[in-house]
């Protein structure tokens, strides 16, 4: 559904190189954990991306950049949604 509202796909170094694999893997794995570990690896490889989208592109590459920040915010986010989830489930 997401992909109809923007031409932000895998690859472009946006959130959309974490959202994308983050939901294959929640329907490819066992575990939440696993689809978090695997969003969280998206998001670290935006910064070996060439950025096609969003404001990054005006940033001079110097080879060194970090990943992005909404690809990295979305790995957070599902990073500090399992934590809440396992605190949930202890009953605290």
């Amino acid at each position: 559904m997401l992909q109809r509202s923007t031409g932000a796909r895998k690859g472009h170094g946006t959130v959309m190189d974490t959202f994308i694999p983050f939901v294959a893997a929640l329907s490819n794995v066992t575990t939440f954990g696993d689809a978090v570990e695997t969003c969280k690896l998206g998001g670290e490889g935006t910064a070996k991306l060439t950025v096609e989208l969003g404001r990054a592109p005006f940033v001079p590459d110097t080879g060194n950049l970090p990943p992005g920040p909404g690809a990295m915010g979305l790995a957070f986010l599902t990073e500090k949604l399992i934590k809440g989830l396992a605190w949930e489930a202890e009953g605290v």
